[in-house]
């Protein structure tokens, strides 16, 4: 293989690593990043949290209110290599962006912190 074409393929695959950041509170971890525009959210309980898919659809919805919940998708990860407890990840389309990620992020770590911590009826 040619030097020219060896680093078009080295160009191509190169993989760069993802910087998370991270918040944790007493009965969950929180990781979140942003790819291109997307804001992308990793919810990992620390203990079973009854309902914890729609607990966090919840604190999803009252942070970028119910006509935003169409750029949104809500994954149910219960894969034990993952996570202990049934972990989820959120996706935000076009919320990734500095103008957004301040706010929402801030937002959206208390409404997970009162969502996923309100008691049970």
């Amino acid at each position: 293989m040619d030097q020219e074409r060896r680093m078009q393929v080295d160009t191509v695959t190169a993989v760069t690593p993802i910087e998370f950041n991270e918040y944790d509170a007493d009965s969950f971890h929180v990781k979140h990043f942003v790819s291109e525009d997307d804001l992308v959210v990793q919810v990992f309980p620390k203990k079973k949290i009854d309902v914890i898919g729609g607990r966090v659809a919840k604190a999803v919805m009252d942070t970028i209110g119910e006509s935003g919940m169409g750029r949104v998708s809500i994954e149910l990860h219960d894969e034990p290599s993952i996570s202990k407890h049934s972990a989820i990840f959120v996706k935000c389309r076009g919320l990734g962006a500095d103008f957004y990620k301040e706010y929402v992020t801030a937002q959206l770590l208390q409404n997970l912190q009162e969502c996923l911590t309100a008691k049970q009826v």
